[in-house]
């Protein structure tokens, strides 16, 4: 899976991760959009501070147990 950041220069960069096959997504939007700001507050440049988030959310996401009822 790839994202994309257009900067405003035109610059692009590329942020791809593993698909990894769960159902345990619910909240992860939240908490990469928080990952982001809180690196971004921590000094980090936007490009780094996006690499940084999509590795702490694929991590956590690999580490998930299964809460699905069936």
């Amino acid at each position: 899976m790839t994202d994309r950041l257009i900067m405003p220069d035109g610059t692009i960069r590329e942020f791809s991760t593993e698909k990894i096959p769960t159902h345990n997504l619910h909240g992860t939007g939240c908490t990469l959009s928080s990952a982001i700001a809180s690196n971004m507050a921590l000094g980090e440049s936007l490009p780094k501070a996006i690499s940084q988030a999509k590795d702490f959310i694929t991590a956590a996401i690999r580490r998930s147990i299964n809460l699905r009822v069936e």
